[in-house]
């Protein structure tokens, strides 16, 4: 008669976890999915209600026209919203970050931005 051979398989023996081991494991994968929500929503541009909204539009006016002396206007106005207290800290940044693009030059990065920016007030 043939022999009988018996084929070891290529992998390790599988191991069952241990409750505490489970336990880790979902924490980890919950500490995971709350911090990538949180780097996600953070940058998201904020959403603008009331007056604020044509501050936006001002300045998508300005970057697609390419006009330096309008934005500069808006961000001294921008400025003296948030010295008042009529803008909030986060809508500042991210304004001011769009300035920045467009004080480097990079009026289509600019411009990207201020899309974006529309796009998140849409769908809101």
């Amino acid at each position: 008669m043939g022999t009988l051979m018996i084929r070891r398989s290529p992998l390790p023996p599988r191991k069952n976890l241990s409750r505490r081991q489970l336990a880790a494991l979902l924490a980890l994968l919950a500490l995971i999915g709350i911090s990538l929500w949180y780097l996600g929503r953070r940058q998201r541009p904020p959403i603008l209600y009331g007056d604020r909204l044509r501050y936006l539009q001002l300045l998508s006016t300005a970057v697609s026209s390419r006009n330096a002396s309008q934005l500069s206007d808006l961000a001294r106005l921008l400025k003296e919203k948030l010295d008042a207290r009529e803008l909030d800290e986060r809508e500042w940044r991210h304004f001011e970050s769009i300035f920045q693009f467009v004080e480097r030059g990079e009026w289509e990065r600019a411009s990207t931005a201020c899309e974006r920016f529309a796009e998140a007030q849409r769908n809101r």
